[in-house]
């Protein structure tokens, strides 16, 4: 298209009047004899100069367009090149889970017990993927073609107790997830709200599948698992079962015949545990029981009736004991004595959940540790949450003398425990074969009036300097309030090094809030130079040091 070239008027020349104009007008001076001539010669050139902006706007929205059309070409082009288009569809897979678990709310202590229904929907059908599917049908294939990105099921109670539309809605969409798994193991989580009961025909969907189950957890109250009766004898690869809640004898013996179970988690209201026994205890590697203190001896039980259980266990196991307080515990101490167990557990966590009346805490643990004897204990660790545990000194060193932990204990975690430097030294001299250890200090607690308490000390350094003291120490964990000197500590290293010959000792340090120091730069350089010691200095964590091999 040829357009004549636009001429610019020559009345451009007629602008340096516009002074003399301006004049006219503030003084009210008679206007020029030319000003009508001037006027009728400008109108023409305005319509002209508007016909000529008009064409060229229409040839300017043209050239846009044609450049957004060249440009999403060029994008498209450059596409087909992008390195995501390269990446082979196992990778992809992988980078579409974390998305999912990323996406998808999970509950926690900060949510209500249960999500709204359009999270709990979120959840079952896994939305996140979903999405992803929608950006081109390469993905679309990956998403639903890769089973393992189906292979958690999560259903909450809010999804069989809102409506017959809801429930119908959500047996579609969980029968579409089975399928899509196709014959990979299946996570499943089931969470039901107080007095609302199973949904059995999803149980029973789910059950046409048991040969899938790898990982069960159940939570509710009064709980019917009737619906999972086909499940039983068809869990080959079920390996972690975990029950919340009121379950009857029934109800467990579901997976009695699991033969790969071995990670059990419960929690019973009010405590029938007895009902454990139809489970595989022999078969048990990792346990963690969740006992609401003082239940017990409200139904006339013996206190702590999960602790019998130990003694049915076969191999080793990494046992946690969980307590948390109900409106019973302040009968506590007059429930009868604990039924002394013996038990071949390798690992014993003993944690105290929330906030316990302060004159039970100490008694709760030393009759714990009274009525156990460990042959085959490894690591013990003590663990409580706003508060700490008064350590039961005279108990532990019985528990030691009648479990052998001169030849057994390896690992010792006092974390959260009340405990003197003279009752930790005694301690420690009856434990030659020790070789890991996590100390921690703890602040003042405003809250509860609790003072602070200072255990990691220049005394205490000087003290485990001592070579016969835990000899084969090769791992110290101290959390702590930092009020130590840093030339003890590298000598405690130096030292420590030297017992162990060609071995290595790490250290690990954490500081508590607000209690942050630096090391002087001379010491922090000598130790990040020592070959055999690896040492950590961070904020502190729920972790201090890494659990025994």
């Amino acid at each position: 298209m040829t357009t004549t070239a636009f001429i610019r008027t020559e009345l451009l020349s007629l602008l340096p009047q516009k002074t003399r104009i301006r004049e006219n007008t503030r003084s009210y001076s008679p206007p020029p004899t030319d000003l009508r001539s001037i006027i009728d010669s400008i109108s023409p050139e305005l319509s002209r100069y508007d016909a000529e902006i008009s064409r060229l706007r229409a040839e300017l929205k043209i050239l846009e367009e044609d450049r957004l059309e060249l440009e999403t070409f060029h994008d498209e082009c450059n596409s087909l090149l992008s390195f995501i288009r390269r990446l082979p569809p196992e990778i992809l897979s992988h980078i579409f889970a974390q998305h999912d678990l990323a996406s998808t709310p999970i509950l926690d202590d900060a949510q209500p017990p249960q999500p709204p229904l359009p999270t709990a929907f979120l959840r079952l059908a896994h939305g996140p993927l979903m999405v992803v599917s929608q950006v081109c049908t390469r993905w679309h294939d990956i998403v639903l073609g890769t089973p393992v990105l189906w292979e958690s099921v999560d259903l909450e109670s809010i999804l069989w107790d809102t409506s017959d539309r809801i429930t119908a809605k959500m047996m579609g969409i969980l029968e579409e997830v089975l399928t899509r798994g196709r014959k990979t193991s299946l996570f499943i989580a089931i969470r039901t709200e107080r007095g609302t009961p199973l949904h059995s025909p999803s149980l029973e969907l789910l059950a046409k599948h048991a040969e899938r189950w790898e990982w069960m957890s159940i939570t509710g109250y009064s709980l019917d698992l009737t619906g999972l009766s086909a499940a039983r004898g068809n869990m080959p690869r079920l390996t972690s079962l975990a029950l919340y809640g009121d379950f009857t004898a029934e109800a467990v013996s579901t997976f009695t015949d699991a033969p790969r179970l071995e990670s059990g988690e419960f929690a019973f209201t009010p405590g029938p545990w007895n009902v454990l026994h139809h489970l595989p205890l022999s078969q048990i590697r990792s346990l963690v029981f969740w006992e609401p203190l003082g239940t017990a001896a409200v139904f006339g039980n013996s206190a702590f009736p999960c602790l019998s259980l130990l003694s049915h266990l076969a191999a080793p196991v990494d046992f946690a004991l969980r307590l948390t307080p109900t409106n019973f515990h302040s009968i506590w101490e007059l429930t009868p004595p604990i039924p002394h167990t013996t038990s071949n557990i390798s690992s014993l966590l003993i944690e105290l959940l929330q906030r316990f009346p302060p004159h039970l805490i100490g008694v709760t643990v030393a009759k714990i540790l009274d009525s156990l004897t460990l042959p085959a204990i490894k690591q013990i660790e003590f663990e409580a949450e706003q508060y700490s545990v008064p350590w039961p000194r005279h108990e532990f060193l019985a528990l030691g003398k009648r479990s052998g932990f001169s030849t057994q204990l390896q690992a010792l975690h006092l974390w959260d425990v009340v405990i003197t430097q003279s009752e930790l030294i005694e301690c420690l001299g009856e434990l030659p074969v020790l070789e890991r250890l996590a100390l921690s200090d703890f602040a003042a607690d405003i809250v509860s009036d609790a003072p602070e308490h200072l255990l990691i000390t220049d005394d205490l350094l000087v003290a485990l300097e001592d070579r016969s003291i835990v000899p084969r120490l090769a791992n110290l964990g101290l959390q702590g309030l930092l009020k130590f000197d840093n030339e003890l500590l590298l000598k405690l290293i130096l030292l420590r090094l030297d017992l162990l010959g060609d071995g290595q000792f790490d250290v690990e340090l954490y500081w508590l809030k607000g209690c942050f120091r630096e090391f002087e730069k001379d010491i922090e350089g000598r130790i990040s130079q020592l070959k055999r010691c690896q040492f950590f200095f961070g904020p502190a964590d729920d972790e201090i040091i890494g659990d025994p091999a």
